[in-house]
């Protein structure tokens, strides 16, 4: 009989522990459940407030590039003005209706003209040629033809604006003086412009003379 409470004892022992185990088991695998549920939900709330952070910022990036826009508009609108006022300012004020040097250029070209023809029939370096040029210097620097600034050196071909501008801080501020060049007076231009045998090469002595023939006829 004793063998039989033996047995029946170990097997509700082992049902016992069977139980026990069960239980544990269920426990752990609801914690473990409940546990991995909670971080899901911190996962899903950190998802919602990121997208809901990254709507924010894309706005935030919206309105700042439209303000940029706004911005070099505005610069666009500003520099034009600006170039208008410098415009405005670099130009040379409008002379009244009837006033100006139209009348007095009009007598100054046509003596120009005159004298040019009269020099074109001349020897060079005759004394009559020297004061109708002297009279040239003079008609010109009144104010009768190109003005203060002298002529337009660079009609000649070779002769460019700093070229020019030398030229006439020498002096030379007429294209009749360079139709009257001399030998010594090339090679004294040549030396301080440093270029020998260009003056010959380029021809401006004859371009000149060419041009006072020009104008004269």
């Amino acid at each position: 009989m004793w063998f039989v409470w033996l047995v029946l004892g170990a097997v509700l022992g082992a049902a016992a522990v069977w139980y026990w185990r069960e239980r544990n088991e269920g426990t752990r695998v609801a914690e473990v459940q409940g546990s991995w549920e909670a971080k899901y939900r911190h996962a899903v709330e950190d998802v919602k407030r990121a997208d809901a952070a990254h709507e924010e910022t894309k706005e935030r990036l919206r309105a700042a590039e439209s303000r940029v826009a706004e911005l070099e508009a505005e610069k666009a609108r500003l520099e034009a003005r600006i170039a208008e006022l410098e415009g405005a300012a670099k130009a040379p004020p409008a002379a009244p209706a009837g006033v100006g040097a139209t009348a007095p250029r009009r007598r100054g070209d046509a003596r120009l003209k005159e004298i040019d023809a009269k020099l074109a029939q001349l020897p060079a370096g005759s004394s009559a040629r020297r004061a109708l040029l002297a009279a040239r210097e003079k008609l010109l620097s009144g104010g009768g033809g190109a003005g203060e600034g002298g002529e337009d050196l660079k009609r000649i071909k070779g002769i460019g604006p700093a070229i020019e501008k030398k030229l006439k801080a020498m002096g030379i501020t007429r294209i009749a003086q360079i139709a009257e060049l001399g030998e010594e007076e090339i090679a004294r231009i040549e030396e301080k412009l440093a270029f020998k045998g260009r003056i010959a090469r380029e021809h401006w002595v004859e371009q000149a003379r060419a041009l006072m023939r020009g104008e004269a006829g």
